[in-house]
């Protein structure tokens, strides 16, 4: 059976009351610099303000041990 170990990544939201952006150009090159290591994407969620907000987007990732 395979054990893994986990890390996550966070990227900063810019949040509006009408928005929310993020740079996908970053967090799609912080993945790829992560799965050169071996780590793979396994989810992603949301962190959230007091007002419901996205502030983060956090990134889950696994790598055989």
């Amino acid at each position: 059976m395979n054990q893994w170990e986990y890390t996550t990544v966070r990227f900063s939201v810019k949040s509006s009351v009408k928005s929310a952006d993020i740079d996908l150009n970053e967090v799609a090159q912080t993945l790829s610099d992560w799965g050169t290591d071996g780590w793979e994407l396994v989810s992603t969620e949301n962190l959230t303000g007091l007002h419901g907000q996205t502030m983060y987007l956090l990134a889950i990732l696994k790598r055989p041990k």
